[in-house]
């Protein structure tokens, strides 16, 4: 018999803030909107560390105040310094047992600036074995090794060190949970319903939308969404469902979040 314990999400997702506020300004200024905000994340752009990348995580003391806290910044009515905020709760992922870990011999690694290539990455990499495949996303990438022995020798030396102007950080990609791939698949119908497209139609526009869709993408809700889910789901070994699911691309871009509180929605035809 399996048992899932329940844990309280503390932790809320705020997207289009400023990306020239750092962590101290936006502690002060959510701080002053909301109660009981006990720690702000921020992830620094790869290429200028003096930005974050437009988005943030806020934890909470109690899922009462984290509950409270999102109620109230997300009635749409709240602009942080002069922006509509995007807000949702961030997603824990389930973490992929020993059994399936043991298994992985692709390489998660995160903040590349635009000086890493493909080729540049498979250059450095593959000192250390054979690499199948690299495929790289914006500021981070995933390298697929013919054996797992190699990829966790790439990963105990080249974890910390100077890659194009920048330390990256590697690290064994994780596989999604069934559950997760059973989400994500049914998120990815090739043609939306009569009733869905009508309904996206007559869906007022949410400012901002496009970088919340880009975010739950890739984990940067890196991912870097690292703590969403997606920004941690870091690829897979050689998996069907890998190929398929994984894109390298914004798959969420065909789904908007819903709307702010008090926008009010135009009834179906």
């Amino acid at each position: 018999m399996k048992v899932n314990i329940s844990v309280p999400n503390l932790r809320l997702f705020v997207g289009n803030i400023p990306k020239s506020k750092g962590k101290e300004e936006i502690t002060e200024e959510f701080g002053k909107l909301t109660a009981g905000l006990t720690e702000v994340i921020i992830y620094s752009s790869p290429d200028d560390k003096k930005k974050n990348r437009g988005f943030c995580f806020l934890e909470y003391e109690s899922h009462k105040a984290a509950s409270l806290a999102k109620r109230r910044l997300g009635t749409g009515r709240i602009k942080v310094w002069g922006c509509d905020i995007i807000v949702d709760w961030a997603d824990p992922q389930e973490e992929p047992d020993e059994e399936t870990m043991s298994k992985v011999k692709v390489l998660y690694v995160r903040n590349l600036t635009v000086h890493c290539t493909e080729e540049s990455l498979k250059d450095s990499f593959e000192a250390y074995g054979n690499v199948e495949r690299v495929k790289k996303i914006k500021d981070y990438a995933f390298i697929h090794f013919e054996d797992r022995v190699n990829a966790l020798k790439a990963m105990e030396e080249l974890n910390g060190q100077e890659m194009g102007g920048a330390n990256i950080e590697v690290s064994l990609a994780k596989p999604p949970s069934d559950k997760k791939k059973k989400e994500e698949i049914s998120h990815r119908s090739p043609s939306p319903s009569l009733h869905t497209a009508r309904h996206m139609r007559h869906r007022p526009p949410v400012p901002g939308a496009h970088m919340i869709r880009a975010a739950i993408a890739r984990g940067d809700y890196d991912v870097d969404f690292e703590y969403y889910g997606y920004g941690d789901y870091r690829g897979g070994y050689s998996d069907p469902y890998y190929d398929d699911y994984y894109r390298y691309e914004d798959f969420y871009y065909d789904y908007l979040p819903p709307p702010p509180r008090g926008v009010m929605r135009r009834p179906l035809p």
